[in-house]
């Protein structure tokens, strides 16, 4: 069973667009902002726009980067935060919280795969 939270796909994909070169640069630009996202989310359960905002970039920058677990539950946040389910999106953020730190490992550890 695959329990990746990354998409080796997407991942080859992006580094095909951009070029291998730039791998280093852009993952430390991807954790640093998706970072800054979780911390936000974290720390706004009561703030529908800063929930809406967070959440959908969060969503939209992990599947362009391949994180698409991350992705799925930020998009999961958004939608509740849409409906007014308070409850529910304080068990998807501790989730995503986890997510992200196994996502954050699996990027620290992918090695592109030369051309």
């Amino acid at each position: 069973m695959n329990t990746s939270c990354l998409s080796e796909e997407t991942l080859e994909k992006l580094l095909a667009d951009t070029g291998i070169a730039l791998w280093p640069q852009l993952r430390t630009c991807f954790i640093d902002e998706a970072q800054s996202r979780v911390e936000a989310l974290s720390n706004c359960s009561n703030d529908r726009q800063l929930l809406l905002r967070e959440s959908h970039t969060l969503c939209t920058s992990g599947a362009t980067f391949g994180a698409i677990v991350l992705s799925e539950c930020a998009g999961r946040i958004e939608g509740l935060a849409l409906a007014g389910s308070p409850e529910e999106i304080n068990e998807l953020i501790a989730q995503l919280e986890r997510l992200w730190q196994q996502t954050q490992s699996e990027l620290l550890a992918y090695q592109p795969k030369e051309p």
